[in-house]
């Protein structure tokens, strides 16, 4: 039976987190990283509950250099202090890899060996490699550093729907078969893939809020949740800021890194981003004092994207 894991591979109890704050090294902090940042500490904060620093550092090839260093003191310089140690997921492959041979031994993964080129055109996985059932342990292998012979990737069989009830953007309902098909959890370089790992760890997080750009991503989590028999934390999908030309405030549009600005006019602006009212603050310190009182999910608007304030663009 699969088990939780602490931040060293060990097994531990089933206790929840309470709220969580995941960024991946590939790049600086940037302002969608920040509003995403305030909304899910502000959630955890304004219930007397934890908030706690993971960072996903899965995917070696992606990885900028110095960015995982750079992360928590770019969060403490905006007041953005967490609880506990810092959690790595680079830490916690044993826990992915106990993962994949649960999915394994259920017959619910199959090896892939199809190309990004076969599959051109498909709006979902047509499930061509269906048949190449995976067996646990010799087929459900992980590496932190990709293999240097090319691997089947590894899929998991999605059937069925799934509905899920999200504090801003309401309840949403997927057929699995349709989107997303079904999906790699481990990649064809011997990585795992995002969805498993961000999936296995969100089981012991009480409430999710991160970016409304990562609301289908959720539907995939829940189904390896379901298959893995473990628990879904609520989920809370923020707006993401818009540029205006209508881009996604990110990494793949160089927007500017939150280190380079000023951190309490941009926790204002980033507070009203939220639909948040208002209120005085002429220190760092007085912010935080007061936003976790005064913080409502029911006042986030529930639109999957805004235009950004002229502060934040």
């Amino acid at each position: 039976m699969y088990r939780l894991q602490d931040a060293g591979g060990n097994p531990r109890a089933p206790d929840r987190l309470s709220g969580r704050f995941a960024p991946s090294p590939t790049g600086p902090l940037h302002v969608g990283s920040l509003i995403a940042a305030v909304a899910s500490r502000c959630e955890a904060l304004s219930s007397g509950a934890a908030w706690h620093l993971r960072i996903d550092d899965i995917d070696p090839p992606r990885e900028q250099a110095g960015a995982r260093d750079a992360i928590p003191p770019s969060l403490a310089r905006f007041g953005l202090h967490w609880t506990g140690p810092i959690r790595f997921q680079s830490a916690r492959l044993p826990g992915y890899r106990d993962a994949l041979t649960d999915l394994a031994s259920k017959g619910l993964l199959y090896r892939c060996r199809c190309t990004r080129a076969m599959l051109a055109g498909a709006s979902c996985y047509p499930g061509s490699c269906r048949h190449r059932v995976a067996r646990p342990g010799c087929d459900t292998t992980l590496s932190h550093s990709p293999w240097p012979s090319v691997a089947d990737a590894l899929r998991l069989r999605l059937d069925g729907s799934i509905h899920i009830d999200d504090a801003v953007q309401g309840r949403q309902h997927t057929v699995l078969e349709q989107n997303p098909g079904d999906i790699v959890v481990r990649r064809r370089d011997g990585l795992v893939a995002y969805a498993l790992a961000t999936a296995v760890d969100d089981a012991d997080v009480e409430t999710v809020v991160r970016g409304a750009d990562l609301l289908e991503a959720t539907t995939a989590q829940c189904a390896i949740l379901r298959a893995l028999d473990l628990s879904a934390p609520r989920w809370a999908h923020v707006p993401v800021a818009l540029d205006g030309n209508g881009d996604k405030l990110g990494k793949s549009t160089s927007a500017r890194a939150i280190d380079t600005m000023e951190p309490l006019s941009t926790l204002q602006a980033v507070w009203s981003f939220l639909g948040q009212a208002r209120f005085a603050a002429d220190t760092l310190d007085a912010f935080w004092r007061e936003a976790p009182r005064r913080w409502s999910m029911q006042e986030v608007p529930a639109v999957r994207s805004r235009l950004a304030p002229s502060g934040l663009a």
